[in-house]
């Protein structure tokens, strides 16, 4: 069967073919929402006031916005080269599994599933139920929350189950509405400037809170921490590299324009709740800093729409690991007979029904444990429980997958690369240098959240060895 053909969907829904293959039914524009979709979530508009609590001034803040930003671009590069090497399902445990072999990919894959994957979903639909709740001026109580945070899941989760083709047009107008809505904020403080006089005060651009003993280095590190937060998600278009029609040409596209469409907007909007709003005020904003400049500059009523923007930005991002996570599981599921069933397809549908379920069920039981824990030690943020231990796990298999890139060079010098990472290999060396760092110091700055993503990611590599090691594809 061709790739046109594969690429074929009936009204109702999407079949697979014969060959138990996901099928190419996502266009450019799909896989472009996927990369904005799946960065844009609450990130930008809660992290600048955690950012402003390290103490950090503006100049360090928003150079760190952009160097993330930029290292996320030198990643992609490796991760196109790769994507194009082996355009299937599975991302980064396809690309660890033909560099390092099955052990590590396994890792990967159980880190996914298992804590990133699951732990994304559940922060997601919490905070989306917070934010309706703070939208109605309601005050639900931890059983409520946990109970319509497992329903918003569910929905998403059957959005997706129905096709490739309706997760990623809902995420196609999800991001849309980001977009348009961080440009608008991003512009309006310029517009005020011109019809009011009350906009931009550049005075805030050089004040800064006070800092205490830490190092610049320090802050440096502090802020990385939370910034990674904002840019994760943008390597899912590859991770539904097996679903993307023409994927030679509309992958690197999507993760380049995608990119720097993401980073474009993070850095205005950083610039408009900063020129707006002093460092102090940014770090007390408790509805969030988007919400902080417009109330400021338009009065409550329209601070309060922001509430409606945020819930779009985190349906979408919800949306964006629905999509895109379970199809490693279902790559797990095609190499280890002993999971063989995450493999299976919807005769009708043509998704990953099992892998999806499986990824409901696991985030279900992050949002009870959390919510529980929640119950027995009153004044812990949920959302913060869910997403604390992420970024420390996802960086570690950033740098093993662009490590990979260098790997693979060495390994399959003659594989057909249709793109190659230009200016090969500074552009990998560059990102390994600034993500190598950053996890040698984070693992100083914060010991337990290091120490505990270590340990449950060798957890994997023991799982793998005592249970799944025979059981593999040879």
């Amino acid at each position: 069967m061709n790739e046109t053909e594969i690429g074929k969907a009936e009204q109702g829904g999407e079949r697979t073919d014969d060959s138990g293959e996901l099928q190419r039914s996502m266009g450019p524009a799909m896989a472009v929402s996927v990369v904005v979709g799946c960065v844009i979530g609450v990130g930008i508009f809660f992290i600048p006031g955690r950012i402003a609590a390290t103490g950090a001034g503006f100049p360090l803040v928003i150079s760190t916005w952009v160097v993330v930003g930029l290292a996320c671009f030198l990643a992609a590069l490796c991760f196109a080269e790769m994507a194009l090497m082996f355009p299937r399902s599975g991302g980064q445990y396809v690309y660890l599994g033909e560099a390092y072999g099955r052990s590590v990919a396994f890792m990967q894959g159980w880190a996914a599933v298992l804590i990133i994957a699951p732990s994304a979903a559940a922060s997601l639909s919490v905070a989306f139920v917070e934010t309706c709740a703070g939208l109605f001026n309601a005050a639900p109580s931890n059983w409520g929350k946990m109970i319509a945070a497992v329903v918003v899941l569910a929905v998403v989760v059957g959005i997706n189950l129905r096709g490739a083709r309706w997760g990623g047009s809902f995420q196609t107008a999800t991001t849309l509405v980001k977009v348009v809505s961080l440009c608008c904020l991003a512009a309006l403080p310029f517009v005020s400037g011109l019809f009011s006089g009350d906009g931009i005060d550049s005075a805030n651009y050089t004040a800064s809170m006070e800092t205490g003993e830490k190092s610049a280095f320090a802050l440096f590190a502090l802020v990385m921490v939370s910034v990674m937060f904002a840019y994760e998600g943008w390597q899912n278009v590859t991770t539904v590299a097996g679903e993307i029609r023409e994927p030679q040409r509309n992958i690197p596209r999507a993760l380049f324009a995608g990119l720097a469409l993401v980073v474009l907007l993070y850095v205005a909007a950083n610039f408009a709740f900063h020129g707006v709003l002093s460092m102090d005020e940014v770090a007390s904003s408790k509805g969030g800093v988007a919400q902080g400049m417009t109330t400021r500059l338009l009065g409550p009523a329209a601070g309060g729409a922001i509430a409606l923007v945020i819930l779009f930005s985190t349906i979408g991002s919800l949306n964006g690991v629905v999509l895109a996570n379970p199809r490693i599981l279902f790559a797990l599921g095609k190499d280890y007979p002993r999971i063989g069933r995450m493999a299976r397809i919807h005769p009708r549908y043509g998704t990953p029904a099992t892998a999806l379920l499986t990824l409901f069920l696991v985030s279900g039981l992050y949002i009870v444990a959390a919510g529980l824990f929640v119950l027995f030690n009153p004044g812990k943020d949920l959302f913060g429980i869910l997403s604390k231990y992420m970024v420390f796990a996802t960086s570690i298999f950033y740098f093993l997958s662009v490590l990979a890139s260098i790997v693979l060079r060495f390994r399959r010098p003659d594989a057909e690369r249709p793109f190659r990472v230009p200016l090969f290999p500074l552009a990998p060396i560059l990102f390994l240098s600034l993500y190598g760092w950053f996890l040698w110091r984070i693992g100083f700055e914060q010991p337990l959240e290091a120490g505990v993503g270590l340990l449950l990611l060798f957890a994997g590599l023991v799982v793998y060895f005592l249970v799944f090691r025979r059981g593999g594809r040879a």
